[in-house]
């Protein structure tokens, strides 16, 4: 899970290098203190929770993970135009709030099914 978009954050070469043999728990109390009063910018800056912040001060990679993921989430579907309502897991979504992949518009791929098939008709 190294690699996933939930552990990646923008950093400057050097500071990558700095931190690259350090735990969490340890860099990021350096990061708490250069940032002071300045922590939360910080934090939504790099679109992270305060929660994703402690659970990485704390070595919880998992937990780290789940909040940092649930936080990009909620803030990039809605520039897809997808919801970030929560689902029931057993209720299937209608038809009409079907999440597509991105870059599929499935208005006009129905469009494009209805003109195909009204083509064959005639």
């Amino acid at each position: 899970m190294i690699n996933c978009l939930a552990n990646f954050i923008m950093l400057t070469s050097a500071s990558n290098k700095s931190i690259s043999d350090r735990a969490p728990s340890d860099y990021l109390a350096d990061v708490e203190a250069a940032a002071s009063d300045k922590l939360n910018d910080w934090l939504a800056a790099n679109l992270l929770s305060r929660e994703a912040f402690e659970a990485a001060k704390s070595d919880d990679y998992d937990t780290f993970l789940m909040r940092r993921a649930e936080t990009i989430h909620r803030t990039i579907f809605p520039y897809a135009g997808w919801s970030t309502e929560e689902t029931d897991e057993d209720e299937e979504p209608k038809e009409d709030e079907a999440e597509a992949p991105i870059g599929v518009d499935l208005e006009r791929e129905e469009e494009a099914e209805t003109e195909d098939a009204a083509e064959h008709a005639e």
